[in-house]
């Protein structure tokens, strides 16, 4: 058992995490740490993920938004009357406790924001916390940063760092393990008190139709893969076209590529890029090789690559670095099927009308879907666990329920229990039926008012205005002859008539 967790273990065990005025001091102290280093935090990441002055900015930026919001969270008030709601003789459904220790192993996308964010929510949840910082070149800086600043800004009891793997030994019976990087099969199954990334939902799909704003969109996706050298989760990794826009979109998209491109050359040159994209560029070459893929233009590290078979691993794997990968389509429903084939998606964008991206996102699988957008705040940091969905503060990833323990107190009976217990308190059967043939009335006279007041028939949906669509394309012609050849049909016989 590790001696230099111990402090962990009694603290989780003291439950000295658990006062919510404590809770508050280490969110303010941590806050005001990250204020006063702003400037050499985001020299840090800068440097470590060779990104630019503006990402690197936005990143400093969400993780303080993500804190601040923890610290809101936070009601003395209220958390006072739920911890004796019972003693006033009231129910405390929303009661919870923390689990107890929260251990971090980081992702290094976004690893200052990785980091702090899942830290600023274990706190905030009243839980000890140790994270796992690997000795790493390519975190190098940004990793002595948050060793220095959690240390100085947090309660020591509380807050300890380890550079190999803990035991379930090492830390308290009651603890969760936050992995931010799918870790390998022998690693799932090691630990059952584990929050682990999305597994079977890793790719992305954006789809352009044709009533899409094609400069908008082609915009959108070429920020999103440039963004942070390409290498954020939810980066689309592949685009399907409809065939009909294909070649304005393309032209649109390599000019959104070419000014972002022109935007990173100089801090590509500052600081040399340390990106893992050597399995993608290998796999694009091997398909390229075997005629499934062509090659269109080189974009800086990256390529814009016309997928023309639809067997290419490219559709099928994860996308790294500034390649953007194309492949069309002949229509939505088309476009539905190919990115259903290989299971559900992490995220969706379809670029098209309203009705067009409504009908998209209701056929598509997928963790969450975007019309006409891709928020870059959702490009920064990991992607959500597998037990939680993002909600509409698409930069939060981590909420303090992940690591709460509900924990309801009821006091007060409910109607129906009241009702049941009223029944089992008498023996007489009349009585049960009579409340029986109450309830069956009530439900009944709910069920009718509510087919009372619902409409007949309903809206047309994407089906149904196909097909009135296709009628009419049809059916106006044929009136229009039918009633040209009516009017001069009868027109000639009325002539004939006056004449005779």
């Amino acid at each position: 058992m590790s001696q230099a967790l111990q402090s962990i273990r009694e603290a989780a065990v003291d439950g000295r995490a658990k006062n919510i005025i404590w809770r508050q001091v280490q969110l303010e102290n941590l806050q005001l740490a990250l204020i006063d280093s702003a400037a050499t935090i985001q020299a840090a990441i800068q440097q470590d993920s060779a990104c630019t002055a503006t990402e690197a900015a936005i990143e400093y930026f969400l993780t303080l938004k993500c804190l601040n919001e923890n610290y809101e969270s936070l009601d003395v008030q209220q958390a006072l009357k739920d911890e004796y709601a019972i003693t006033r003789g009231q129910n405390a459904e929303c009661f919870k406790d923390p689990v107890g220790v929260v251990y971090i192993v980081p992702t290094t996308y976004n690893y200052f924001y990785s980091v702090v964010s899942a830290t600023g929510a274990a706190v905030t949840a009243g839980n000890c916390v140790v994270i796992e910082l690997q000795e790493t070149l390519r975190q190098r800086r940004v990793s002595e940063l948050l060793r220095e600043l959690l240390k100085l800004a947090l309660d020591h009891t509380v807050i300890e760092f380890t550079s190999t793997r803990a035991s379930d030994e090492d830390l308290s019976p009651n603890h969760i393990r936050l992995f931010q990087e799918i870790p390998d099969t022998e690693t799932r199954t090691s630990f059952s008190k584990s929050l682990f990334p999305l597994l079977s939902f890793t790719r992305t799909a954006a789809i352009v139709d044709r009533t899409a704003d094609l400069t908008s969109a082609a915009e959108a996706i070429a920020t999103a893969r440039f963004a942070y050298g390409g290498n954020s989760p939810y980066a689309p990794d592949f685009v399907l076209v409809n065939e009909f826009v294909k070649g304005p979109f393309l032209r649109a998209l390599m000019q959104a590529s070419m000014d972002q491109l022109s935007l990173r050359m100089k801090i590509d040159e500052k600081f040399p890029s340390s990106r893992n994209i050597h399995q993608t560029a290998s796999l694009i070459a091997s398909e390229i090789q075997s005629k499934r893929a062509i090659n269109i233009s080189s974009i800086g590290e990256g390529i814009l690559v016309d997928v023309n078979s639809r067997e290419s691993q490219l559709l099928r794997s994860k996308i790294r670095g500034h390649n953007i990968l194309l492949h069309n389509v002949r229509s939505l429903d088309d476009a539905i099927d190919l990115a259903s084939q290989n299971g559900e998606l992490l995220a969706t964008y379809t670029f098209a009308d309203p009705a067009s991206g409504k009908y998209v996102s209701q056929f598509i699988p997928s963790r969450v879907s975007f019309v006409n957008q891709i928020p870059f705040e959702i490009l920064v940091g990991p992607p959500s666990p597998e037990t939680s969905s993002l909600t509409s503060s698409f930069h939060v990833r981590y909420t303090t329920d992940l690591f709460s323990i509900p924990r309801p107190q009821y006091i007060l009976k409910t109607p129906l229990s009241q009702q049941i217990q009223q029944c089992l308190s008498v023996e007489d059967n009349r009585s049960t039926a009579a409340w029986q043939s109450a309830l069956i009335s009530q439900l009944s006279k709910q069920i009718t008012a509510t087919r009372q007041k619902r409409r007949p028939g309903g809206q047309l949906g994407f089906f149904e205005q196909g097909i009135l669509l296709g009628l009419g394309m049809t059916g106006v012609p044929i009136l229009l002859c039918v009633g040209t050849l009516a009017y001069y049909g009868l027109g000639f016989v009325w002539r004939n008539f006056r004449l005779h």
